[in-house]
């Protein structure tokens, strides 16, 4: 579909959601086949409306605080206060997830139209909240767009090591057998070296948001 060829020669997606870029994650095929494919839309309808649904936010106050606090620890009420502002008020309609209290992703939630399916009213994900413990701030990195989330922020000096370890690469890689045997590194990143993020977790807290 048009949609489909515009995400994936632009790299438009990257823009969305980092960590399920084209040609790392197929994301199109796994947002497709489970979710898109058991609504009445075709393919580009489903697309589009992921389209309008993130232009919703992108302008909204949410992303104008992280774009003002780029590189800053900020104060997890604020971040909440900020994003609220995008969901008709409902604090609980949003959610982040944290690495170490880096701010790595925002999830909304939204009650879908029983006619057409399309989002309407913001619904409740507060439980799946990794941030609010947050309790000395959490930081807003600068990432470089085009990499993968598995990428260490912009700002870091990205260090290589002979293992894996938290906020460091691991050895390069191409692929996940190259990881096999390597201290604490589970599997290979998009970035290009070993890691010891496990995939699965980050794809099933996507999938509830």
């Amino acid at each position: 579909a048009d949609a489909l060829a515009k995400f994936n020669t632009t790299d438009y997606w990257q823009t969305y959601a980092l960590q399920y870029a084209f040609g790392t994650s197929d994301l199109a095929t796994h947002e497709w086949s489970k979710h898109g494919s058991c609504t009445v839309w075709t393919s580009e309808e489903y697309f589009t409306q992921i389209d309008i649904m993130y232009n919703r936010l992108k302008g909204g106050a949410g992303a104008t605080f992280l774009n003002a606090n780029v590189g800053n620890v900020v104060d997890y009420d604020d971040l909440k206060a900020a994003f609220t502002e995008d969901t008709d008020g409902n604090p609980d309609a949003i959610a982040f997830n944290c690495e170490s209290c880096s701010l790595s992703e925002v999830w909304t939630a939204w009650a879908a139209d029983p006619t057409t399916l399309v989002p309407t009213t913001p619904i409740d994900i507060e439980d799946s909240d990794a941030c609010k413990s947050c309790s000395s701030g959490v930081t807003i990195k600068a990432w470089e767009l085009g990499a993968s989330c598995d990428a260490l922020p912009a700002d870091d000096d990205a260090p290589v090591a002979d293992v894996c370890a938290d906020n460091t690469h691991g050895p390069p890689c191409s692929a996940d057998s190259d990881c096999a045997g390597v201290t604490d590194c589970l599997r290979c990143a998009g970035s290009g070296f070993c890691t010891n993020v496990p995939l699965s977790s980050s794809r099933r807290r996507r999938a509830k948001a």
